[in-house]
């Protein structure tokens, strides 16, 4: 590519070149570098391919970018050959036409020579121009008109959607119809089409609650003023703690200059939970909010009868499993000072819980050598007798 012109290196390829994935980087990348000549010379090669060249996932590309980058009356045959094999609704949606479509309507209204070829797409468009709205590739094409279009043309899709309004605001395709309308129409028809979704009482809240409507929402209480605003405040006060659950919501409500107070108001009735506890669920258990308690208080205090010690005397106690002929000490043994075997009412020993480690009286190391510091055979008896046994002899092995 530096050592000759890009028209040179892609003729006679065009076609072919246009049907692959990087054959079709390389044509965009010749049109851009290319002059008018080159361009000219490439785009003459998809006479009689049009078609064939929409219907591949690469081609239409380079299509696009023909139409963005040559003058109207050069490419109008394009819309020729799309003329002579499919109908405007197939094109708008077709999942590729469409987007040649919206391509053509942001370049071709400004030329009188392709005037005639664009008409006839979007007349045939524009007949049935409700179901277009609602379909997932042809609403972008309604989109584009309502951006690009004349007034009258708008007014088309407005009124087709207007019929029935519910259903336009909350499908989510054609909402976003109706938030083009809400940015580039007259602003008397924007005016308009405010007041006819705030007159359909509780479909402003409705659309504010879903993903695609909420954006048209916020539109809307832009182009409202005076009556109508205090009428969309009055209904988005109703859901507003709904909408105060999402960063959306929340902005929605303070483009409508609804504060806390119209949340709360909105909420449940605040006097029966007063003097309930706030509570989160965390998991599946239900974490009651609660000031921290003191810790030095904590480990201070040894009374054993009070309730932070009442489940002491319950704990039963562990007994590990043997399994291996002989036991090993598990660790090299830790003098551990202030921790001690704990003995319950009925004279049996249990094992140390956290609690009865806090409490524990220091133990001295000369009177009687700490559990911790024993082999698994030796905390096994002290655990399950009532009281702990001598300590076998060095080398003794445990069955």
């Amino acid at each position: 590519m530096p050592l000759m012109p890009s028209a040179v290196v892609v003729q006679g390829l065009v076609v072919h070149l246009s049907m692959d994935q990087d054959g079709c980087r390389l044509l965009q990348s010749a049109l851009e570098s290319g002059d008018g000549a080159e361009r000219a010379a490439m785009t003459m090669e998809f006479y009689g391919h049009v078609c064939d060249a929409l219907e591949s996932p690469h081609a239409h590309h380079v299509l696009q970018r023909i139409v963005e980058l040559m003058p109207p009356s050069s490419v109008s045959f394009i819309l020729r050959e799309l003329q002579s094999k499919w109908s405007p609704a197939f094109v708008a949606r077709h999942r590729f036409g469409c987007r040649v479509l919206e391509r053509v309507i942001e370049h071709f209204p400004a030329c009188p020579q392709a005037g005639a070829e664009l008409a006839y797409f979007l007349e045939g468009i524009l007949q049935d121009a409700a179901p277009h709205c609602y379909h997932s590739f042809a609403t972008f094409v309604m989109q584009h008109i309502l951006e690009y279009g004349s007034a009258e043309q708008q007014r088309a899709i407005v009124n087709s959607l207007c019929v029935d309004l519910w259903r336009a605001a909350l499908d989510m395709h054609a909402v976003g119809a109706l938030d083009k309308a809400l940015s580039f129409q007259p602003l008397e028809d924007q005016v308009a089409l405010a007041s006819a979704i705030l007159d359909s009482e509780g479909l402003l809240t409705r659309m504010a609650l879903t993903r695609k409507g909420l954006p048209v929402a916020r539109r809307l209480l832009r182009v409202i003023d005076g009556a109508n605003l205090e009428q969309a405040r009055r209904q988005l006060s109703g859901d507003a703690a709904k909408l105060a659950r999402s960063k959306g919501g929340k902005a929605l409500l303070s483009a409508a200059k609804l504060g806390d107070h119209a949340i709360q108001d909105g909420s449940t009735d605040k006097s029966s939970v007063s003097n309930k506890p706030r509570q989160h669920l965390m998991l599946d258990s239900v974490i009651v909010e609660a000031p921290a308690p003191d810790q030095a208080h904590m480990l201070s205090f040894s009374d054993k009868n009070s309730s932070f010690f009442a489940g002491v005397k319950d704990i039963e106690a562990f007994v590990p499993m043997v399994t291996a002929p002989v036991m090993q000490p598990m660790m090299h043994p830790y003098m551990m000072s202030g921790w001690a075997l704990c003995q319950g009412e009925g004279g049996s020993f249990m094992m140390p819980g956290q609690q009865q480690m806090v409490q524990a009286t220091a133990c001295d190391g000369t009177k009687a050598e700490p559990w911790w510091s024993s082999t698994v055979a030796e905390v096994n008896s002290l655990w399950c007798s009532a009281a702990p046994e001598e300590p076998p002899t060095q080398g003794m092995m445990v069955d």
